[in-house]
């Protein structure tokens, strides 16, 4: 179903939009094999009592009931529907983990899970993503008698679902983990530039603060936004060619998509990728701080805790030539420190902001406004620090005059001015990168060292192999390559545990196969397989579940 047009002109476009850089880093480099060494004697790695071993999920990616109890449109439906993405494929149904979460709450409980990660619509609870009411035509807010701006009540049916969601996770012995935003947001604030307009950053605290009302009472583990790296390079990077197409009345296909934003000048895209980024990082925090707020005030949980969610990949160099070495540092403070340090210490690298300013470029924002909000940042800080850990690239110096990489995490890509070459290879087996534990156990020991120690929850891990995520003869799915993925990260997370990280729990992604974004269903990487040729979309475990499901039941694995 094509999204009417008349859906699409909510509000004007803002000036300045979108765009970021992030995810690298630099320590500890990998052994030859990638697999991390275990001390010498251990035979069994066991974890902590309490592990959250945790299976991950994403409200647009398995949810489906597009249309249903209100829920709203949001950007991915125009991108599916609409701007060709996924190759005409769509979450319109998806999983349908709307209507079936019973059943896959049992599943959960058979395997034995600790933890369940799942986002909130934001959609589902504020439609249009304002909760103030909006006069239909003009699409102005409506005043009351004393020039107030009336609010509504959140969508009940929306409330409804994720309460029930929740109990049930709890009845089962399952912690939530709540994320804010993965991804989907309300049409109309997608129109308006997303997160590099703060009106939007501003509308996205009123929601939050309803959420936290809604469920915090019982939910323990808060996540704010998903993903800096993947929402402003890879996701929003696209949809600023989208937003123009938009506000031309046009449509586009993702390749032409893809086409036009890779012929940007960089000085088109660095100003807008920074404020982006900066929005984005600023938004966590500010639902941070409104937790800690409410909590302070006993509307919420006492000993609950949030924390941001983060894409981060310690790169190795492609040699020890001193200007491999060196490009490695420069993406390590371009990328994993550009996200990091604002969020825990309220300071950008200098080195960066330095070669920034010497090159010409800043952000759209006023110097005393990035001050203000970094100083803010710091302030909120984070009771923890979620990751997200799927590979790492390799860099090799090209060039000396550039710093920030186009679509790094869709393949591999160019820095700005012929700048630094900054892969993360697929091989002909896996989508999704190189076999690299050791840069998990590198990317955890980054996040211990630079944070000072808060603790890390790992919030996604995992893999798509196509070539072996099939139903066999025998009606089961033998996943040999993701029991091996999952084993070696997991040694990967004991051994940073044992040498000083504090490790909450493993989340891996995901427990259901389900849509992956651009890449529609063509990329499995559920524990449990989905037959999509089903109208019940019939659910069978792979090996892997079976495998996990044992490493569960003994808070740990063998060592060798």
């Amino acid at each position: 179903m094509t999204i009417p047009k008349k859906t699409l002109r909510p509000i004007a476009l803002a000036a300045g939009l979108l765009m970021c850089a992030c995810g690298g880093g630099t320590r500890n480099q990998a052994t030859a094999s990638n697999d991390v060494v275990l001390p010498a004697g251990v035979t069994q790695l066991t974890f902590p009592k309490g592990f959250l071993f945790g299976a991950a999920s994403a409200s647009y990616q398995c949810e489906g009931a597009w249309n249903k109890d209100g829920r709203g449109l949001t950007n991915w439906d125009y991108l599916t529907q609409t701007a060709g993405f996924a190759n005409g494929e769509t979450g319109n149904v998806a999983d349908d983990f709307y209507d079936l979460y019973p059943e896959d709450v049992a599943l959960m409980a058979k395997m034995g899970i600790k933890s369940f990660r799942f986002s909130i619509a934001w959609s589902r609870i504020y439609p249009t993503g304002f909760p103030i009411q909006l006069d239909p035509v003009t699409y102005q807010p409506v005043l009351d008698a004393s020039g107030n701006p009336i609010p509504v009540a959140p969508n009940a049916a929306g409330i409804a679902h994720y309460n029930n969601l929740i109990n049930l996770l709890l009845a089962n012995g399952i912690e939530p983990l709540v994320t804010l935003y993965h991804w989907d947001m309300p049409i109309a604030l997608f129109g308006m530039g997303g997160f590099a307009n703060r009106n939007v950053v501003n509308l996205f605290a009123a929601y939050a603060q309803t959420v936290f009302m809604a469920f915090g009472d019982r939910v323990n583990y808060w996540l704010t936004l998903n993903e800096p790296y993947g929402e402003c390079v890879d996701l929003d990077g696209v949809m600023t060619i989208a937003l123009k197409s938009m506000a031309g009345g046009g449509s586009v296909s993702l390749s032409s998509l893809l086409a036009e934003f890779k012929m940007l000048s960089s000085d088109e895209m660095l100003g807008l990728q920074m404020t982006d980024l900066h929005n984005y990082l600023y938004t966590s925090s500010l639902a941070t701080m409104i937790y800690h707020q409410l909590q302070a005030a006993g509307a919420v949980k006492a000993g609950g805790r949030i924390g941001p969610v983060l894409d981060l990949h310690v790169p190795k160099p492609a040699s020890n030539a001193p200007a491999d070495l060196a490009a490695t540092q420069l993406v390590n403070a371009a990328t994993n420190d550009m996200i990091l340090k604002p969020l825990v210490q309220g300071v950008y690298p200098a080195d960066v902001v330095s070669r920034l300013q010497a090159e010409g470029y800043t952000w759209t924002l006023p110097q005393t406004q990035i001050a203000e909000d970094l100083a803010m940042m710091k302030m909120a800080g984070a009771d923890f620090i979620g990751v997200n850990y799927y590979s790492r690239s390799t860099v090799t110096s090209t060039h000396t005059d550039a710093m920030f990489p186009i679509f790094g995490g869709l393949g591999s890509g160019p820095f700005f001015n012929e700048g630094y070459s900054y892969n993360l290879t697929t091989t002909p087996e896996s989508t999704n990168g190189i076999y690299d534990p050791q840069g998990f156990y590198d990317t955890l020991m980054y996040v211990h060292q630079t944070t000072g120690g808060l603790p890390i929850l790992i919030t996604e891990n995992g893999c798509s192999y196509p070539g072996e995520d099939v139903l066999d003869t025998d009606g089961k799915v033998h996943d040999a390559m993701r029991t091996r993925f999952i084993e070696g990260h997991l040694k990967a997370a004991w051994k940073a545990q044992n040498d000083g990280a504090n490790i909450l729990g493993y989340t891996s992604w995901s427990l259901l196969d389900n849509f992956e974004w651009m890449f529609g269903y063509g990329r499995r990487f559920g524990l449990t397989y989905v037959d999509y040729t089903k109208p019940e979309l019939t659910r069978t475990p792979k090996d892997s579940f079976a495998w996990y499901s044992n490493v569960i039941q003994n808070n740990g694995l063998p060592a060798n």
